[in-house]
């Protein structure tokens, strides 16, 4: 196993022990019964989109692409007379249930962006800090306008850690990365 596949996984058990205790009801998939083999058998997914292979009745058509945006701004459709957030489904038929404690995070912000590679598994709180707005599209590093500089800080258990100040915008992101690393922290890329 490559490295960098080793620290995927390994961050991504760090993030179900962490998660594990916070939740214990089952996700609205696990309650329904829309599980990666129901997924597999009903749809097919192209480049984002859930194409149906299987219809559910009226309004449901075979080699349709059906869906509509929530009030979030994600798409979402209607399964077994329950509605769903799209990319939570693609998640799911790819990689199965979704644990307890973590959510789907799409990587590039853009809501309506499902394709797989563009989702990944994240804890509430750093989806969280993804969603912020921070212009700068890195958590943790935000422009001081009052000193025309990089500000770099992370968080440890609610506690912020300021790393300091820097004129180049790579500066800080290596300069957090260094001062999470050396802290234990695992560093998301």
């Amino acid at each position: 196993m490559a490295a960098a596949e080793t620290l995927r996984v390994a961050n991504l058990r760090e993030m179900c022990a962490e998660s594990e205790g916070k939740m214990k009801h089952a996700s609205k998939e696990e309650r329904v019964g829309v599980d990666q083999r129901y997924m597999q058998r009903h749809f097919d997914y192209d480049d984002g989109k859930l194409i149906r292979k299987i219809s559910e009745g009226p309004g449901s058509k075979v080699g349709h692409w059906e869906w509509s945006i929530n009030r979030h701004g994600y798409r979402k459709i209607k399964i077994k007379q329950a509605t769903f957030e799209i990319h939570r489904l693609i998640w799911v038929m790819h990689n199965g249930y979704i644990p307890a404690g973590l959510q789907i995070d799409h990587i590039n912000r853009d809501r309506l962006d499902n394709r797989i590679e563009n989702l990944r598994l994240v804890t509430i709180r750093r989806n969280a800090e993804n969603n912020s707005r921070n212009m700068s599209g890195v958590p943790g590093i935000h422009w001081n306008r009052f000193e025309r500089k990089w500000q770099a800080f992370f968080k440890v258990n609610g506690k912020t850690i300021t790393v300091g100040r820097f004129k180049d915008f790579d500066d800080a992101c290596a300069a957090k990365n260094a001062a999470m690393r050396e802290m234990g922290i695992a560093v998301c890329s």
